[in-house]
């Protein structure tokens, strides 16, 4: 049981109180009923002055929602490992002890909140004397809304880091001490227990999520863990370039198989909804008899008219096998067809080459960036990885490998490649043009394009004799912005 230290200053009537402790908290949601705090932030003013502060995050019961995360910057990382409410509120409830609390809206939200977990804990509630900052701000200024930024804004106070909870205090403070000194406003102290929470039927106020579950969560694989293991996607394929988030347990695979999957496939992974989701994927070993959060959210979203699907695991796996057929090359685009053939001639060729490393994609038209793509054909249906200067130095170098070849291009466009009707041409005659392509345009190892760039380093440019050669080294181009990672004259 907290013992609380007797103040001797305890304020009565409308007086001021020269010693009292801010107090501000951060929580999962809105909600005074079902709302968890993740972080707790009280600062003691003596005469004027900041003497104490205490801030502490607190382990919920379950992971935080996204939106949360979205306005205090919190993850359930930065949670994982902090003590529990039942440690934090006990070292909170110590620090304040009986001193008047100031806040912003916090008879309204602070308070209520606080002892209702209080009460869920065998504490007891607070009931110092409290002076809510919201009314009083009401009633010394006139603006457009009263949040604590937009008193900061009018009052001229710096604004503290916003929605962690000790930088909500440190600015509740410079505001309210702002107001005594410049409007003398009459101060209102009021006890928190005349705020009374309002009890909802049939819900339970305590989440029943057991350590090995959250321990779970913590250990389900993250989307931004998840790479492509391919350099080429399919268009055409139906989960290419959504966005996907699996909620539940999978049945037919191990869940970072599956957004493997996704990944590979050209699609965008995503740990939770939001307005951009595409598909909810719902695992088949997913408790069926209760929704989970992630499945709640999209629905609202449909509601809203976003056009979220929601799917089941068969669905998915069925998406999975619903490859484009791409040996009929009549059911594809010009592009496509020339894509096709392209990468078909090279794996034909007697040397084996590593199509992980080649720098091509499936591209639509509408995806294509002129100047990245290979418009030889008529439409982007190659995306070439580098520059747009590097692009303006390969460009007349495959023009002249089409002249080698005795192939006619159409020059008459300016600012843009040369180019032909994809119709007239095809790969399946010129296999050798495709290799020819890969090799010295298009294949690349990464850092090195010859093995020198120690000599690179020293000399602070690229010294290799062939300029395209030259052209797939990562490196070069880190040297023209002055980047060295070699040598004596390493900068980086």
């Amino acid at each position: 049981m907290i013992t609380p230290k007797t103040w001797s200053n305890v304020p009565s009537g409308d007086s001021p109180s020269s010693i009292y402790t801010v107090i501000d908290i951060e929580t999962t949601g809105l909600s005074r009923q079902n709302s968890e705090i993740i972080e707790f932030g009280a600062l003691r003013v003596e005469n004027g002055e900041t003497v104490r502060s205490f801030s502490q995050l607190v382990r919920p019961t379950a992971p935080i929602p996204l939106d949360s995360t979205e306005i205090t910057g919190i993850t359930n990382e930065m949670l994982a490992d902090q003590p529990s409410i039942e440690t934090a509120l006990p070292a909170f409830l110590d620090f304040i002890q009986d001193t008047p609390i100031i806040g912003h809206n916090i008879l309204a939200f602070d308070l209520p909140i606080i002892n209702r977990i209080c009460t869920e804990n065998n504490l007891s509630p607070i009931t110092n004397p409290c002076c809510d900052m919201l009314p009083l701000a009401r009633g010394c200024l006139k603006i457009s809304h009263y949040k604590l930024s937009a008193i900061a804004d009018h009052l001229q106070v710096d604004l503290s880091q916003a929605h962690r909870a000790l930088g909500d205090c440190e600015t509740t403070y410079r505001c309210f001490e702002a107001l005594q000194k410049r409007y003398n406003p009459k101060i209102v102290w009021q006890s928190a227990k005349e705020f009374p929470i309002e009890q909802q039927e049939g819900k339970s106020h305590k989440a029943h999520i057991t350590a090995e579950q959250f321990s779970y969560y913590r250990s389900r694989p993250k989307a931004k863990d998840i790479h492509p293991t391919v350099d080429m996607f399919d268009p055409a394929h139906p989960l290419y370039d959504l966005t996907c988030v699996i909620t539940g347990e999978m049945q037919s695979m191990d869940l970072h198989d599956a957004m493997q999957c996704i990944a590979d496939y050209g699609g965008h992974n995503a740990d939770n909804i939001t307005r951009k989701t595409d598909l909810l994927i719902v695992g088949a070993n997913s408790d069926s008899k209760h929704k989970s959060g992630k499945i709640t959210k999209a629905e609202e979203y449909i509601v809203k008219g976003f056009p979220i699907k929601i799917i089941t695991e068969a669905d998915f796996l069925q998406l999975l096998n619903n490859q484009s057929d791409c040996s009929d090359n009549n059911s594809l685009s010009e592009p496509e067809r020339i894509m096709q053939e392209f990468l078909s001639a090279i794996q034909q060729a007697d040397s084996r080459y590593d199509l992980r490393k080649i720098a091509l994609q499936f591209r639509t038209p509408k995806s294509s960036q002129p100047y990245y793509a290979i418009e030889c054909f008529g439409q982007s249906c190659m995306t070439f990885k580098g520059s747009v200067q590097l692009y303006l130095e390969v460009s007349p170098k495959i023009q002249s490998l089409f002249a080698d070849f005795n192939i006619t291009l159409d020059d008459s466009r300016q600012n843009n490649w040369a180019r032909m009707v994809a119709k007239s041409f095809s790969f399946e005659k010129y296999p050798q043009l495709a290799i020819e392509i890969y090799e010295k345009f298009l294949m690349t190892n990464g850092f090195d394009c010859c093995s020198r760039y120690l000599q690179c380093s020293e000399a602070g440019h690229c010294i290799h004799p062939d300029l395209m050669t030259a052209g797939q080294c990562t490196y070069r181009r880190k040297l023209r912005l002055g980047q060295i990672f070699y040598g004596s004259k390493r900068n980086v």
